[in-house]
């Protein structure tokens, strides 16, 4: 299989992919803090036959010029986790985001776990702590808790599975004899792009069976953009909406967890 059909195939649609003299240049439907598209490069390596993935160098240097210094402080220690989790290095000399080299067969999984970083890393010159911990946040895991605890197992930063461990949801639920649903409480695009790339990775990667849901704050929130919200709305099994539907809500992401019963209801929804 060559590179450019195994990695159409990974991403589904919206990823063109063109031969250059360095490799191929993967340019993705995703943008940036300045509404440019996230594009990163598949460069090979003749000798040894193994390919890396790496961007062109702007990403780091713009957020920098933006004012986002992701160098020093709260963000620095969100940067560096973010390259951790993705297994990619920061090349401060030539301001490249790249990963160790990898295999062919390596590449369809590696190619979203870089594209999740490259969006994760745009979205520092958007975040506020007082977002990341936002009440909304706190009042939808806990309203989850309180309303799911006695019908469905109930896992806090846990993947679906090992295969995919690098995508980590914000609750876990498990019901038997039903896929496992991975919920994320979407604070942020970023964390919508996630969920997003969960789901490709299960279907595509990884041939998970589970549900991915997204559960935004409230019509017309500040957190999430239209065009990501219709994203998401278009990939995601359940893009709910919490405030002001509050219980109608939880009983969304339940349909998903939770077995029907014999007369097609579901218990105590």
């Amino acid at each position: 299989m060559n590179i450019e059909r195994m990695l159409c195939e990974a991403f589904c649609d919206g990823l063109t992919v063109e031969k250059v003299s360095a490799g191929f240049a993967v340019a993705t439907p995703f943008e940036d803090a300045v509404g440019d598209r996230l594009a990163f490069y598949v460069v090979p390596d003749k000798k040894s036959g193994f390919y890396r993935l790496e961007d062109d160098g702007s990403l780091v240097p713009t957020l920098i010029a933006m004012g986002t210094d992701v160098t020093e402080g709260q963000r620095a220690r969100l940067f560096q986790a973010i390259l951790n989790e993705a297994g990619v290095e920061f090349d401060s000399n030539a301001g490249e985001l790249r990963t160790a080299p990898l295999s062919e067969g390596a590449l369809p999984m590696a190619a979203m776990r870089f594209l999740s970083m490259l969006t994760r890393v745009a979205a520092l010159s958007a975040m506020r702590p007082e977002l990341v911990m936002s009440t909304f946040r706190e009042d939808a895991l806990r309203r989850i808790r309180e309303e799911l605890s006695d019908k469905v197992i109930i896992e806090e930063h846990e993947p679906v599975s090992p295969t995919l461990a690098e995508f980590e949801p914000d609750l876990l639920l498990r019901a038997e004899n039903r896929p496992p649903v991975a919920v994320f409480i979407a604070v942020s695009d970023a964390r919508l792009y996630e969920a997003i790339f969960l789901r490709m990775a299960a279907d595509h990667e990884a041939h998970q069976e589970c549900s991915v849901v997204a559960l935004i704050e409230r019509e017309g929130s500040r957190l999430i953009t239209n065009r990501m919200r219709q994203r998401a709305q278009n990939r995601l099994d359940a893009v709910p909406v919490y405030y002001g539907e509050e219980s109608a809500a939880v009983a969304r992401i339940a349909r998903e967890a939770i077995p029907a019963l014999g007369n097609g209801r579901l218990h105590d929804f």
